[in-house]
């Protein structure tokens, strides 16, 4: 396995910030049923740019995994949540995300707003519906410790493992029903440091 990522500073100040990065990932996978070695290759390229309290993201990611299956190579069964479900084994991801810091004043939490916003576009016709994600979220943590921390958000999804009732299986490698459907998740954490 190699991964690699590089990172270069645009611009750099007190109140703006602007910086591209690329990662990749290249490893040889021995599928254990065919005796055989697949292999699988991600590329990623990043633009982030930060101005005061606003913050943005851009991100582009190639994955091409070859797993030299019994059957088809069109999917990849992956685990999440205890569970397992597929995913295209070959597909281009765009991402874009904005957020941005609210000042609470006196009030004894910190608080970030973010809306984000994912495609997922897979290589093999018959999983053509692509997988599609928005979410609009905000992470409070409070101010004294930094030790509590919730995170909420609201997920309108298609094809999504993640998202609606009968997608998690096949939402992101075969397709789910195609119709958009909707989440709420919370999280809540205590940090010990």
């Amino acid at each position: 396995m190699t991964v690699g990522r590089a990172r270069y500073q645009i611009s750099s100040g007190m109140k703006t910030n602007l910086a591209v990065t690329g990662s990749f990932w290249l490893s040889t996978i021995h599928n254990y049923s065919t005796r055989r070695n697949g292999q699988r290759r991600a590329f990623a390229l990043s633009l982030r740019y930060k101005t005061g309290p606003w913050r943005f993201k851009l991100m582009g990611v190639r994955q091409d995994m070859d797993l030299r299956n019994p059957g088809s190579n069109d999917i990849v069964t992956v685990g999440d949540y205890d569970s397992v479900y597929n995913i295209a084994s070959r597909a281009t991801i765009g991402f874009i995300e904005g957020a941005r810091t609210i000042d609470t004043g006196k009030f004894p939490v910190k608080l970030d707003l973010f809306v984000n916003y994912a495609n997922v576009w897979k290589d093999s016709s018959h999983h053509a519906p692509n997988t599609q994600r928005l979410s609009l979220g905000a992470f409070w943590t409070d101010k004294a410790t930094n030790r509590f921390r919730v995170w909420s958000e609201f997920y309108l999804g298609r094809n999504d493992p993640n998202v609606g009732a009968g997608q998690f299986t096949n939402g992101a490698g075969q397709g789910g029903d195609d119709k958009y459907k909707s989440s709420f998740l919370v999280i809540f954490g205590y940090y010990f440091q």
